[in-house]
């Protein structure tokens, strides 16, 4: 099985793995307060996630990791957040978004926060998106 994401040279890899958002957000916030995580070195993020697939836990898969954050000589890699409805796990990537220097709009909150529907009103199960700063 091939994963999509790449480790880009030269950089260091950050791996926040939490089962719960709110472990999520304290280790980000952890990781931002002793240096490890610099919101200034981020300009770009991704949100991948599969709304109908649970995501077993493998440190190694990187679809473990809905919130995907790319920045200069630095990657940073989320799990415990989520896409796709309304509660605590898309919230908690909106909020990991926000404490690294991210300012959505509405429209681009609510690409995290809903799911999509193809023409025929379908719900498509999975998100994924790309923010910039």
């Amino acid at each position: 099985m091939g994963y999509s994401i790449a480790y880009l040279p030269d950089s260091q890899v950050v791996k926040i793995d939490e089962t719960y958002t709110d472990g999520a957000i304290f280790q980000l916030q952890r990781s931002i307060d002793n240096g490890q995580v610099i919101p200034e070195k981020y300009d770009h993020a991704s949100v991948i996630y599969d709304c109908d697939k649970s995501i077993p836990f493998e440190e190694s898969n990187p679809d473990h990791y809905p919130l995907k954050v790319f920045g200069k000589g630095q990657q940073l890699f989320i799990s415990g957040v989520s896409a796709g409805y309304g509660g605590e796990g898309p919230h908690g990537t909106l909020k990991c978004l926000e404490m690294l220097g991210f300012k959505l709009t509405e429209d681009e909150e609510n690409l995290v926060l809903t799911k999509k529907r193809n023409i025929y009103g379908e719900e498509i199960p999975k998100i994924n998106v790309v923010f910039n700063k």
